[in-house]
């Protein structure tokens, strides 16, 4: 359960942070 809950923990996180990235990048376009 830890291990589950980390690697969602951890996916939300790389998630949220390619979404700011990619709105970063259309900004600078």
């Amino acid at each position: 359960a830890s291990i589950r809950t980390l690697g969602f923990r951890t996916a939300k996180i790389m998630a949220s942070r390619g979404a700011r990235e990619g709105n970063n990048a259309l900004i600078k376009v």
